[in-house]
């Protein structure tokens, strides 16, 4: 019986030393490969501003699908809005994905990120996700979030949308002063209704064609108000596939 009892004891203590050894493998020294889900309905790559609650026109500052396909954002320094949008092939989002690779990027040993607010950068490869916080001590994070959020080496061309939808809000429910001014005015007569109309709907209103193209204008200036029937408006566009 005492045999018996140190095999089982020998037994136990091997398992617990592949176990071990196993999740030292998968947290410290594991790394994935390069494979992505590369349909174009699936974001690889995305940025987030963490728990900060942003407007409904909000859309991150980088995002990758799978087929290649990048959009990323540029503010001038008037605070004016331009989307831009691009292509990246094959070996291009491989590179990317070995470069962060090689920085760790999948290590488990980072740990949790320790704040709510700041840039974060969300990659999904086939067999794992990972998010982190882009930190100023992280240079070359810092370097390869700012090269992602500039089109990734990719020239592209400015970002127009041909659906969404439309809301709008009294100028007094939002954070803006109550006496901002409208530089755009809501053609009434054109678009067959007014924005009172379109707030009091509250689930928004699908936009297209000219709409749209006016409406986006509206919601890349710096504070995207505009004026329908002697009222001034806040009004955001949410973008199928885009917008999160």
């Amino acid at each position: 019986m005492k045999k018996r009892a140190n095999l089982i004891i020998v037994i136990l203590a091997i398992l617990f030393l592949i176990g071990v050894s196993s999740l030292v493998y998968r947290f410290f020294i594991w790394q994935p490969e390069a494979i992505w889900d590369e349909s174009p309905d699936s974001v690889i790559i995305a940025s987030d501003p963490g728990c900060i609650e942003m407007d409904i026109d909000y859309i991150p500052y980088v995002q990758i699908w799978g087929d290649g396909r990048i959009i990323w954002i540029e503010y001038n320094i008037n605070g004016e809005r331009t989307v831009w949008e691009g292509n990246l092939t094959h070996s291009e989002i491989k590179q990317l994905i070995e470069r962060l690779i090689r920085m760790d990027f999948f290590k488990f040993w980072h740990g949790y990120n320790e704040y709510c607010a700041g840039k974060f950068l969300t990659v999904r490869l086939s067999d794992i996700s990972s998010r982190r916080m882009i930190v100023s001590q992280n240079s070359k994070f810092v370097e390869l979030y700012n090269f992602l959020a500039t089109g990734a080496g990719t020239k592209g061309k400015e970002f127009v949308p041909t659906q969404g939808l439309l809301y709008a809000y009294p100028i007094e429910e939002t954070e803006l002063p109550a006496d901002t001014e409208a530089t755009f005015v809501w053609p009434e007569d054109e678009f067959g209704y007014n924005l009172e109309e379109l707030y009091t709907q509250k689930n928004g209103r699908s936009i297209s064609g000219e709409e749209i193209r006016f409406a986006w204008e509206i919601v890349n200036s710096p504070f995207a108000v505009v004026e329908s029937n002697g009222k001034v408006y806040w009004i955001g566009i949410r973008l199928p596939g885009i917008s999160t």
